[in-house]
């Protein structure tokens, strides 16, 4: 196949709204965290959030949006878990790893689990990793695995 040059009137209509202008819509909240050092559970909500006609229902969890609630729900951990009161450092996403099993629909009351799997420091720095399942009252499944790390003061 030869190469051609697609202009932004010629790939339009084959893009996708909700990547160009629909995940903007997209607000959310984390609900209370029940935590110890082996993990964490809380129930996030959309607060707004974009409907795509693309779909028989008006919302679906993208994977942008829940790779976003995972990692605020790693970050809130790993200083939880560090004794840490307030954030000290950027915590930096090595690795994510997303697979998502069924379409999570539920806008109001989606679930995160997350399980611990290593917590390691090496001199000034925290690695960690951790895996989470999302799901909601619909039978939508999402599994994913965040590795951090963070520099220690």
């Amino acid at each position: 196949m030869d190469k051609i040059l697609l202009s932004p009137s010629q790939y339009q209509k084959i893009s996708s709204k909700y990547l160009d202008d629909g995940k903007q819509q997209d607000q959310w909240r984390l609900g209370d965290i029940a935590i110890d050092h082996e993990g964490a559970q809380t129930i996030a909500r959309m607060i707004t959030h974009y409907g795509s006609s693309a779909t028989t229902n008006s919302f679906h969890l993208s994977s942008i949006t829940a790779i976003e609630m995972t990692s605020q729900l790693f970050i809130i951990a790993l200083h939880y878990m560090l004794g840490l009161k307030e954030k000290q450092q950027e915590v930096w996403q090595i690795k994510c790893v997303s697979n998502n099993v069924r379409p999570i629909t539920n806008p109001n009351s989606i679930a995160i689990a997350m399980k611990l799997q290593y917590l390691k420091r090496r001199n000034n720095r925290v690695y960690c990793r951790q895996n989470f399942i999302i799901s909601d009252l619909n039978g939508g499944l999402g599994e994913i695995e965040l590795t951090g790390a963070m520099d220690l003061n």
